[in-house]
Parts: structure tokens; C-alpha cells; sequence
């Protein structure tokens, strides 16, 4: 999962998560292991790319591309469908 942060939590998390930060300019600027109920903080990082253990990690200073999927907001819900109404 990509998120636009620079840290993240592991709350509710059910094993450990490799942590991938990158910069604006798509640059890998560090790497963090995420256990579980536990809090991780990536300096210098827009955006944070969250990989399973078992997944290859790249090298601070690797240069990595983001390419956005396009969204169409018309047929795309944000509204969790699971939500009970109030």
C-alpha cells in the first residue's frame, strides 16, 4: 500500500510491515521494520510504501517512479460500505 505520509502505526496490525520512504522526487530516503503496536517515522518522507517482510527492499537513494491510477469520483464511493446508518 502507497500512503501519502511520513509515519504510520501498528495498531491492529497482525504481523510486521516493511516500511519504504520516498520523497517528492521518488527517491527511496530510508527504510523502517513496523512490528506490531508500534510507531515508525520516516524523516525526510512524502509518501510511504508498506511491504510484506518476505518482499525485496530496496536501497536508500534508489530512485523509484509513482504512477497514479486515475479515479473516477462518479463511480468511485468513499463512504465505507460497511458503515452502519446512524
Amino acid at each position: 500500500m502507497l500512503l501519502r505520509t511520513s509515519s504510520v502505526h501498528g495498531r491492529g496490525l497482525g504481523g510486521t510491515l516493511v516500511l519504504v520512504g520516498i520523497d517528492t522526487g521518488g527517491t527511496v530516503v530510508g527504510t523502517r521494520v513496523l512490528a506490531p503496536r508500534s510507531f515508525a517515522r520516516i524523516r525526510g518522507a512524502e509518501w510511504i510504501l508498506e511491504q510484506a517482510p518476505e518482499d525485496p527492499m530496496p536501497e536508500t537513494g534508489t530512485e523509484l517512479a509513482i504512477y497514479a491510477r486515475p479515479c473516477d469520483w462518479k463511480t468511485h464511493s468513499v463512504r465505507n460500505p460497511h458503515r452502519q446508518p446512524r
